[in-house]
């Protein structure tokens, strides 16, 4: 069933950055189709307007209210604190601070929170889809790592009892869309005095966000999210370390010669040195606009088209769906075609298309053993090539991604563009060579100048009528 679109939806693929942007490619221009949201969302023209027209005139560094610039823009960065307060369903028992790069750096600012309070050496569970920054980033932490199933959780609380106990797991998986029931595992982990804390890198721009212990968040991956950083929600009274993590400007209530003496407020405390001030304040513009379109258009609408797009592929014999194609998840899918390398599937898709897709293990690599079988002897036989400089012989898949904001006709031309590749994407093999060393697919006799351009029609049936003449030229 299609999913009802509401102005508001209309005016967000309206103001989409790019759109109707041609990409040149061995077989001519091709109109930009986005399906890798999952990694990163799109620029929204009306959230840039604002930012030009509203933010940057008055731009001035914060850590002042003396003038009216850095009156205005530390107004603007708190009223930015607040907006995601809200869209976490956080209280002003949390703090939420600004950091860097995504959840990678929210990970790593809350790991560093953790190493200066004072905690005795922790365990911490991880799930079995978590990408890299859930997982690599608490193994090179010190902390004892279990990676478990939901399954196995309670078993492992039950066997580490009277210990520093962390649940740290990815509320969806960027991979299958895999979902977990974060108020039961929360439930579960505070039975037993463990922290619950989530990574909503995949989940946040599609799913209830809930602020448990701690929240690890990526602005960047909302509609008009690109140019914000991570963001950490953490409970104020599990910021225990008496120095900052970053000491700086901006974090001291007194410095002399002979002494140093830091904030007692958390979220100023730990936001050392000039922030990423109109990076901060695009995020709670971004937060508001998520807020306004609701959860419930957002959630019918994306469910609505990958519930369709696995329908549509689970049939076609060439093509395997990773994960349970029945469970419900987030409008995600990867997926492999027999008989290609998955890099080759998304050059093609963008070569043939202007689909722009990913391809790779996610940086969910764990969970890409899981799911495409690989055990131990394999994987260590596949880590010595990668070693050695072959990329190219890593595992992985494809990926597309669906936004609540995209085109019926774009959603029908990326399935389409799929079954065609599943059914005639050999037939382009010859045309490409691929390299070991970084595993990419380039056409033989085109290089692109990464210049974009503009396209000549936005009938996407044609480009696909135009894929199965190329295919049959001599």
């Amino acid at each position: 069933m299609k999913a009802e679109e509401p102005p508001i939806v209309r005016q967000i693929r309206a103001s989409v950055i790019g759109d109707g942007a041609g990409v040149p490619g061995p077989f001519g221009v091709r109109p930009l189709v986005y399906a890798d949201h999952t990694a990163s969302g799109r620029v929204l023209g009306f959230v840039e307007d604002h930012i030009r027209e509203h933010v940057m005139p008055w731009y001035a560094n914060t850590h002042t209210e003396a003038s009216a610039t850095g009156r205005r823009m530390t107004a603007l960065r708190e009223e930015a604190r607040q907006q995601v307060r809200a869209a976490v369903q956080a209280t002003d028992r949390h703090a939420v601070l600004f950091c860097g790069s995504g959840s990678t750096a929210a990970i790593d600012k809350f790991i560093r929170i953790i190493a200066g309070g004072g905690w005795p050496r922790p365990v911490v569970f991880v799930g079995t889809y978590e990408h890299h920054s859930n997982e690599l980033l608490w193994r090179e932490s010190g902390a004892e790592v279990i990676r478990t199933t939901w399954a196995g959780l309670e078993g492992h609380l039950r066997a580490n009892a009277g210990r520093t106990m962390i649940g740290s797991f990815s509320a969806g998986s960027n991979v299958t869309g895999a979902l977990a029931d974060v108020d039961a595992v929360s439930a579960l982990l505070h039975r037993y005095d463990a922290l619950a804390c989530w990574d909503y890198a995949a989940a946040g721009p599609h799913r209830p966000i809930r602020a448990h212990d701690a929240v690890f968040l990526s602005p960047h991956k909302f509609p008009g999210g690109p140019g914000t950083p991570g963001v950490l929600v953490v409970r104020k009274d599990l910021i225990r370390n008496p120095v900052p993590t970053v000491p700086g400007g901006g974090t001291i209530t007194y410095v002399h010669p002979g002494a140093r003496y830091y904030l007692a407020d958390p979220e100023h405390r730990e936001e050392g040195g000039t922030p990423a001030i109109i990076e901060s304040i695009r995020a709670g513009v971004v937060m508001r606009l998520h807020r306004q379109v609701g959860l419930d258009v957002i959630q019918q609408r994306e469910t609505g088209y990958v519930r369709r797009a696995i329908q549509a592929w689970r049939g076609n014999p060439a093509i395997t769906i990773l994960g349970d194609p029945d469970a419900d998840r987030l409008p995600i899918v990867s997926f492999t075609v027999d008989g290609l390398h998955h890099n080759l599937v998304v050059t093609l898709l963008s070569d043939l298309f202007g689909i722009q897709a990913r391809g790779g293990c996610s940086c969910a690599g764990p969970y890409g053993h899981d799911l495409l079988g690989i055990g131990p002897q394999q994987a260590e036989h596949l880590a010595e090539q990668a070693r050695a400089g072959w990329l190219g012989m890593k595992p992985g898949w494809a990926r597309v991604s669906f936004a609540y904001y995209l085109g019926e006709d774009e959603f029908a031309y990326i399935v389409d563009a799929v079954h065609f590749l599943a059914a005639h994407g050999a037939g382009f093999k010859a045309l490409y060579g691929f390299d070991e060393r970084d595993g990419v697919w380039r056409h033989r006799h085109f290089r692109a100048n990464g210049a974009l351009t503009a396209v000549q029609t936005r009938d996407l049936r044609g480009f696909l009528d135009d894929a199965q003449g190329i295919l049959a030229v001599p």
